[in-house]
């Protein structure tokens, strides 16, 4: 099947229209729906010293395992894996500077922790606390009292109350 048709598809999918509400709300917590990209550096943990990319919070380690997934799966584009060889501020130079390609990389891991989690909280949380998370992992962690998950929520029900 072609990029284009599974592209389509992918549009016509149901899961698609929750996937479009929960990475405009994540966005707006990243950067306050793509206008903020000066993101803290990251003081300790797998991606000390690093800052998060663009308009949805993306750390270069997490670019290149999402690219690392679509190669494995066959998708990956020659641009992408073009910029998983890159440093973090190449990187973040190109992802800001192609909103298509950053909205492409995000879509795929929305998608994967959407499906993952089943619960746009739990999956707000392991967008910011760790995709690999398990279910059962985040409800170890009350991810209800995350602040991340409770700006979540209010900046979703505004996004809601848009449509």
């Amino acid at each position: 099947m072609d990029d284009l048709l599974k592209e389509k598809l992918d549009m016509m999918n149901p899961e698609r229209v929750d996937r479009e509400l929960f990475l405009d709300t994540i966005s707006q917590i990243e950067s306050s729906g793509g206008t903020n990209f000066n993101h803290p550096e990251i003081e300790s943990g797998i991606h000390e010293g690093q800052r998060a990319i663009g308009r949805f919070g993306l750390m270069p380690n997490t670019v290149k395992e999402v690219v690392t997934r679509a190669e494995r799966e066959g998708t990956a584009t020659p641009v992408m894996r073009g910029i998983a060889s890159e440093g973090p501020v190449t990187m973040k130079q190109i992802l800001e500077a192609n909103p298509d390609l950053e909205s492409d990389l995000a879509h795929r891991l929305a998608k994967k922790v959407l499906n993952k989690q089943q619960d746009p909280e739990k999956a707000a949380y392991s967008w910011f606390e760790g995709h690999n998370l398990s279910p059962e992992q985040v409800d170890q962690r009350q991810y209800q009292q995350s602040d991340y998950v409770k700006k979540f929520n209010k900046l979703r029900e505004k996004l809601k109350k848009k449509d």
